[in-house]
């Protein structure tokens, strides 16, 4: 099924291809958007294509490592967690996100040589290292694997801090580390993920800012793209004529024109269309499978803040009001 090729899927695989093609050591990378859109499928399917197979990558070498920045159960991000995680995945690096292309059998003989390493290794317990010296050895392994990208999924828990830190505290200091390391660091996340970068100047300069949209109802050209998408879907699943048509608002409401919940939209459908003896799916199994009304409206809440997010924003309010604080002098000049 080749549903997710769709527009803005391609347009942001574009981009993303372009920023990790143009290497340069330092940067911070943040891919941005609403829960769904296919940030997962974008970023493994550039990952892929730009690191080839592990037989080129040399004896003992890996190019990426992915990492998710999970927080422990009503707790917070803290940086001593996360180094310990990247020393655990740098040591024995796992390949999820090359499952599914075109070098399975590679990725496979690449995977039992590290769980063959990790039998004859004894267990390291790095809870008790301290995290001077975690940051050390995760320096020291990343040289040795020749690691060049680090993928940091579920990035928005990094804004999940004490009240003495801010959450551009760890951009920073991932920023030095990329920096000494000459690697980059790509950070997938929501809306939320926005304040690494938002409140630093210094990080903005540094940052290339990836966004990948939902098909919003109010712009006509999307209007059609979401159209495209409802054929697919037609073209994939068993749908009584003419019912995805003739819900078409309804449709777009239900998802928020969010890919993934669209696809969740046809799979539950058809899961009840089956249970009821069914082939074909009908607006009795789609209208079953909406989402509660709270449910809706959180969604489209996350919609709101992500276009916020994307808007460009327009000089002249502020233009006016630089303008006004400015001394008479200053102003004539």
């Amino acid at each position: 099924m080749d549903l997710l090729e769709h527009p803005h899927f391609v347009e942001a695989r574009a981009r993303l291809r372009a920023v990790l093609g143009n290497p340069t050591a330092g940067r911070m990378i943040f891919l941005v958007g609403p829960t769904g859109v296919g940030k997962t499928t974008l970023r493994h399917a550039v990952f892929r294509d730009l690191v080839g197979s592990p037989q080129q990558w040399g004896q003992g070498r890996i190019p990426l490592i992915e990492v998710y920045a999970e927080l422990p159960a009503n707790a917070y991000f803290t940086s001593k967690a996360f180094a310990q995680t990247l020393v655990e995945m740098v040591t024995f690096p796992r390949l999820g996100w090359m499952k599914g292309g075109a070098h399975r059998e590679a990725c496979e003989v690449f995977e039992r040589e590290v769980d063959q390493a990790r039998a004859q290794l004894d267990g390291v317990d790095y809870s008790r290292v301290p995290e001077t010296r975690l940051w050390g050895i995760f320096a020291q392994l990343a040289r040795t694997r020749a690691v060049k990208t680090v993928s940091v999924e579920q990035a928005a828990s990094l804004c999940v801090v004490r009240r003495n830190k801010q959450p551009a505290d760890h951009i920073l200091h991932l920023m030095g580390i990329a920096e000494q390391l000459e690697l980059n660091f790509v950070l997938t996340g929501v809306t939320a993920m926005s304040e690494l970068w938002m409140t630093r100047p210094e990080i903005r300069r540094r940052a290339h800012i990836v966004l990948m949209r939902p098909y919003s109802p109010y712009r006509e050209e999307d209007r059609k793209h979401f159209v495209a998408l409802l054929r697919a879907i037609e073209n994939e699943y068993a749908v009584e004529q003419g019912v995805l048509r003739g819900m078409i608002e309804d449709l777009f409401v239900e998802t928020a024109g969010i890919v993934g919940e669209l696809i969740r939209l046809a799979d539950d459908s058809r899961m009840r269309a089956q249970q009821s003896g069914r082939e074909a799916i009908s607006e009795v199994d789609l209208r079953a499978s909406f989402h509660n009304d709270a449910a809706a409206k959180q969604m489209w809440e996350d919609v709101r803040l992500f276009e916020e997010l994307c808007a460009p924003g327009d000089p002249r309010a502020l233009k006016k009001q630089v303008l006004h604080e400015l001394p008479p002098k200053e102003r004539r000049a």
